[in-house]
């Protein structure tokens, strides 16, 4: 079960960082834009923080194993249309439709909380966490190899490939576990959470293309927020709303999707400036002049040693509390900053303080889910974690935002082509260091009662 559930996350995290080095190429492929080719991960995130909380409620009423093969089937079809399309609007859906896989995580730790129990259940959870961060690194080697060896339509084959192999593996491992009886799906409230969280994220990932000052992107934030806050005012009012907010409210959890956010924001620092560094010309004094597929070959470290972490998390969580580990982990991404603030000048230097950010990432994302659990009722898991799921999407666009501002803001010339200056590099290095020391704070705040099994 959870090796099933492990590759099933792999692929679904896979599906975000899978196209990520060949967008500069796919404007001149697919003859379009380059704002019109960034839908194809704007797209996809949408998907994913929309789905993270919808098919989470569908698990907790029909059941998370249905749940699961309902999203993996997205990912086939959405792969196998990506596979043999050359049309822009095509691949747009088809990534559309992949972004569904996202919800795989929150679903898969929720149905693993079904079946396990005590240490199993823990190392179960850690190892599929840390699927996300490997998941993600691989798929930027993966994108980066075939950049510069295959045809692009390769990824999609292999997506689909990937997500047919673990649609199998649910369908002959898990066995069926009916939802909650006598419980309805809110599609009102399922409605207005897509609209306002399309708003919002909207207004935060395009903002750095529309400006930030422009009416444009203020229209869509203000839009978001006035929705989700009616939303917010009608899920109060229902006795069986798509997210129970007062469960959602609790310190404990309040507080614990709050340091998701923070954790998605440190993360994503480094997989946007790592790949950028290494490829920029060396003429400017900070740059490597390396090929994309070094810049991909440079996330595998970081990806091997998160695969080691999973048991090394269970262990801290079990002698220390989750609390503490969480902290371990913030001050581990705190630590890999710091050193890339000062040291970032080589190859090495930089694969060295991304290993620290990995262990940190790996160590917080496989205890969070366990403090989500240890606070939640049995028959609302699924909407629980997919709240904290869509916390950690909050947190990726949030840093892919303000990251693509400060690099676009403070920039530097060169043959009259436009780059990131060092110092673009640094301040995104050093507000990720500090969100990483946000979230050891904010966890201290968090019930030092959680249970440790």
């Amino acid at each position: 079960m959870v090796g099933i559930i492990s590759f099933a996350a792999f692929s679904g995290a896979m599906m975000q960082s899978l196209v990520v080095p060949l967008l500069a190429a796919f404007p001149d492929l697919l003859h379009t834009d380059a704002s019109t080719v960034s839908w194809l991960i704007t797209g996809l995130l949408l998907s994913g923080a929309v789905s993270n909380v919808v098919f989470g409620r569908l698990g907790d009423i029909y059941g998370k194993r249905q749940m699961i093969l309902l999203c993996l089937s997205f990912l086939v079809v959405g792969s196998l249309i990506g596979a043999v399309t050359n049309d822009i609007g095509w691949l747009i859906f088809a990534r559309t439709l992949q972004g569904a896989a996202i919800a795989v995580v929150p679903l898969g730790i929720s149905c693993l909380a079904e079946f396990l129990k005590g240490r199993t259940l823990v190392r179960g959870i850690s190892l599929v966490s840390a699927m996300v961060g490997v998941g993600a690194s691989l798929g930027f080697v993966l994108s980066a190899v075939v950049a510069q060896y295959f045809d692009w339509h390769f990824l999609f084959a292999l997506s689909a490939l990937l997500g047919t192999v673990a649609l199998i593996g649910v369908l002959r491992v898990f066995p069926y576990r009916p939802g909650a009886s006598g419980q309805s799906f809110d599609i009102v409230g399922a409605l207005g959470l897509a609209i306002g969280l399309c708003c919002l994220l909207l207004g935060i990932s395009k903002g750095y293309q529309w400006g930030w000052s422009s009416f444009k992107t203020w229209s869509f934030l203000i839009a978001g927020v006035l929705v989700l806050a009616a939303w917010f005012k009608n899920q109060l009012s229902k006795n069986n709303p798509l997210v129970d907010l007062r469960i959602a409210m609790r310190p404990a959890i309040f507080l614990t999707n709050l340091v998701t956010v923070l954790i998605g924001f440190s993360m994503y620092g480094i997989v946007l400036t790592q790949p950028m560094v290494i490829q920029l010309p060396t003429a400017l004094g900070y740059g490597l002049g390396l090929s994309i597929l070094a810049a991909g070959l440079s996330f595998i470290p970081g990806g091997l040693i998160s695969l080691l972490l999973p048991a090394v998390a269970s262990n801290l969580s079990a002698r220390f509390g989750a609390r503490t580990t969480v902290i371990f982990g913030g001050l581990s991404m705190a630590l890999g900053y710091l050193l890339l603030i000062f040291w970032h000048a080589s190859l090495f230097e930089l694969i060295f303080g991304s290993i620290f950010v990995a262990i940190g990432t790996t160590l917080c994302y496989g205890t969070v889910p366990m403090v989500i659990l240890a606070n939640t009722p049995g028959n609302e898991t699924g909407q629980a974690t997919g709240i904290n799921n869509l916390a950690r999407s909050i947190g990726t666009s949030s840093s892919i935002a303000f990251s693509v501002a400060v690099m676009a803001t403070v920039n530097t010339t060169l043959s009259s082509q436009v780059y990131p200056s060092e110092q673009s590099i640094t301040i995104i290095y050093a507000i990720s260091a500090l969100a990483s020391l946000m979230i050891c704070v904010a966890m201290l705040f968090v019930s030092a009662g959680i249970r440790k099994k």
